[in-house]
């Protein structure tokens, strides 16, 4: 009997104990923007831009890390919709390599001047973090500069 309990003890123990996500800070210098495309009446609906960076990233445990981000981004036709911008990108530094999907609106005016705010979902690749998911929110106030949070969550299975 004790041999039950002590299982049963040990087994609410591990069920009741949650899994460690894992948060982190991220600030970004980006280059310049390549843009391309463009239609509509003033020839900007539909435009997309290639933007490469660097990165550095800073866990809550205080692990910090540096490395390199490309993002390719289309805005959308005047709508309704939610978010106006779309973005896929990858990030990677040694090791790790990660793949984020981000909607952005325009706080303005849209242009390459224009301050964004992004919001988005993360795939770990390789490393550390292969086939575990996360969100991601960025504050692109500067031309050249964003800083985001975000968590991984935890690993399934």
């Amino acid at each position: 009997m004790k041999i039950y309990l002590a299982t049963a003890a040990i087994a609410a123990i591990a069920i009741a104990t949650p899994a460690q996500a894992e948060d982190f800070v991220v600030d970004i210098a980006w280059g310049e923007v390549e843009m391309t495309g463009g239609v509509g009446p003033e020839a900007n609906w539909a435009m997309a831009g290639v933007v490469e960076g660097t990165y550095t990233v800073t866990y809550a445990n205080g692990q910090a890390g540096n490395g390199n981000i490309r993002c390719i981004g289309m805005d959308t036709p005047p709508s309704e919709a939610p978010f106006q911008l779309r973005m896929s990108c990858d990030a990677s530094r040694e090791g790790l390599k990660t793949s984020m999907a981000l909607n952005c609106l325009w706080r303005g005016e849209p242009g390459n001047d224009t301050p964004l705010s992004c919001i988005g979902f993360m795939t770990g690749r390789e490393g550390a973090f292969a086939g575990r998911g996360g969100m991601i929110t960025l504050d692109w106030s500067e031309p050249n500069a964003s800083h985001g949070t975000g968590q991984w969550w935890p690993a399934q299975g």
